[in-house]
């Protein structure tokens, strides 16, 4: 595994822990539900419980953080096709 060297997204609304993020949900309008390994699935509402709610703006620099998170922690196990991520 790689080395990473942000763990934790600290954004405008929320603090998160890169590694509790189980999947991340990416929305029409460009808002994000990201699924926590904590959330839980409540079928009378068909939706999760706990999920962290993002509108676009704050979705977009989530995003970037995520990104190269996964690109640290994974890039000794994968083939990088498109060059450098900026």
């Amino acid at each position: 595994m790689g080395n990473v060297t942000d763990s934790i997204y600290s954004g405008v609304d929320f603090i998160i822990p890169m590694a509790d993020v189980c999947f991340i949900e990416k929305k029409i309008d460009g808002a994000l539900f990201v699924i926590m390994n904590g959330s839980t699935w409540n079928a009378g509402f068909d939706n999760y419980n706990n999920a962290v709610y993002m509108t676009k703006s704050e979705a977009e620099r989530f995003l970037k953080c995520w990104y190269r998170y996964r690109h640290e922690l994974e890039s000794e196990n994968i083939v990088n096709l498109m060059g450098d991520i900026k």
